[in-house]
């Protein structure tokens, strides 16, 4: 199996016109049933962020819901644990695009990270600089899913964020960890941020495809039985609802020519800022049936179960 999607279109390099409309319906298709759990190591949880001004303060105000929301993922993470049960913090980001992560981890761990690897397939400019400002931070270019031993080697946790729906053969990808982290047997979490069946309707022709608890089940069995697995929920229908009003409605009114309007969240700043709080706050206190992220985390080869 090389995808965990039956598709592997990729909206990102431009599909012709005729293709457009079956990669939406595909996508749309393999999402059905996206509550069905299909591995005895999976448990889904809600993440509930605390948005007091200490986390809210530090996110930017013009990103969209789904990134504020993985942002207070990333900085409520419980790094000290983390730490007390892996020793020092190695990450590996995979598919770390501009690399800003290396700063953001950073500062939302407090500093306790201790070597920082970013991996992508494109370079990006803005390498050189944070690895002129931050020490043990190392990017490298790598072409698709040829991952390298060595890098997982020097690492102990594994990341994305807003990666791997990008990934055509991504089982593969996850097939290359599970070799390694079964092969090595070293103390080794995996973190995932990725979009839920609801980002389908939000970013569009977007990727390759979106993440279910059937999907994602596909991943976590790969790691049986030497691991543990949690998917986390971030977000529900609130959260979507501000994410289309902003940013994906006055697109596509744009687009069919209806408004000329764009992106709605730099007209006022403070007001789109104050309406993701309050979606968050919502369904914080809401059951969210419909998250609008997956924050996954396979923790293998462990000696304490810390989530």
């Amino acid at each position: 199996m090389k995808s965990s999607s039956f598709h592997n279109l990729n909206a990102d390099i431009g599909l012709k016109w005729y293709l457009k409309m079956p990669w939406f319906v595909m996508n749309y298709i393999n999402n059905i049933s996206f509550y069905r759990i299909n591995s005895s190591i999976i448990k889904v949880n809600s993440f509930i962020p605390d948005t007091t001004d200490k986390y809210w303060l530090k996110l930017d105000v013009l990103n969209s819901p789904c990134r504020m929301l993985s942002d207070l993922f990333w900085m409520q993470l419980a790094w000290v644990q983390i730490r007390k049960e892996i020793g020092n913090i190695r990450i590996l980001d995979i598919g770390c695009g501009d690399g800003s992560y290396a700063s953001k981890l950073h500062s939302f761990s407090n500093g306790i990270i201790d070597n920082y690897i970013g991996i992508d397939i494109h370079r990006s400019d803005m390498w050189d600089d944070i690895t002129n400002n931050l020490h043990n931070v190392n990017f490298y270019r790598i072409d698709g899913v040829n991952i390298e031993d060595s890098y997982m080697k020097k690492s102990n946790v594994i990341i994305s964020q807003s990666a791997m729906e990008h990934v055509e053969d991504d089982m593969i990808y996850f097939g290359k960890i599970r070799n390694y982290v079964m092969n090595a047997k070293r103390n080794i979490i995996q973190i995932h941020l990725i979009p839920s069946a609801n980002c389908l309707k939000l970013y569009l022709l977007h990727g390759v495809r979106q993440y279910t608890t059937r999907t994602i089940s596909k991943i976590t069995d790969l790691f049986l039985p030497f691991s543990y697995s949690i998917l986390f929920s971030l977000g529900g229908r609130a959260c979507t609802s501000v994410h289309w009003e902003y940013c994906t409605k006055p697109y596509l009114l744009t687009r069919i020519g209806l408004k000329k309007c764009g992106d709605l969240r730099g007209n006022d700043p403070y007001e789109y800022n104050r309406e993701v709080k309050l979606a968050i706050q919502s369904d914080n206190r809401s059951s969210r049936e419909s998250p609008a992220f997956w924050a996954l985390i396979i923790h293998s080869n462990y000696n304490n179960i810390i989530f």
